[in-house]
């Protein structure tokens, strides 16, 4: 998928990408520049899952989901293409099983469904709960009022 290339070569290709000089520094300050610059993207810090969508003919079969702090993706494994791009307040429910994960996104008269199989379907649910439920916020969850 890439092709083979020495550290050097990557760090050169990466700090060409992200409009960084060779030769400004340090390697840790190449590295936190390069870092800072890739946490810039949109896809920072996704995490990804492949998956077998079992409800809409429209979406292929085998898709693979990205989920971060501010999207959920839908991509074509085969073709690599981005298929949609929902944002937190976009989804409108979700469930799950011990194999099925299933998604209402938009209105719950006229949203979409999105049913999966995965067998990640615990730590897919984790990782959403993580962002509708900061960690600062799980805490207060279910205590009362005094």
């Amino acid at each position: 998928m890439y092709p083979q290339a020495s550290q050097a070569e990557w760090e050169n290709r990466c700090l060409k990408q992200y409009g960084l000089r060779v030769g400004i520094g340090r390697p840790d300050e190449i590295i936190r520049l390069i870092n800072e610059a890739i946490a810039k993207s949109p896809y920072y810090g996704t995490e990804f899952f492949d998956v077998v969508q079992v409800y809409d003919p429209q979406i292929p079969s085998r898709v693979t989901v990205g989920i971060n702090r501010l999207h959920i993706y839908l991509t074509d494994t085969a073709r690599k293409t981005l298929l949609a791009t929902y944002t937190y307040r976009e989804v409108g429910a979700w469930s799950s099983n011990d194999e099925r994960f299933a998604m209402k996104i938009g209105s719950m008269v006229g949203g979409q469904r999105f049913i999966a199989d995965t067998t990640q379907v615990t730590r897919w649910q984790t990782f959403l709960f993580s962002f509708f439920f900061p960690p600062n916020k799980q805490e207060t969850v279910g205590r009362a009022r005094t």
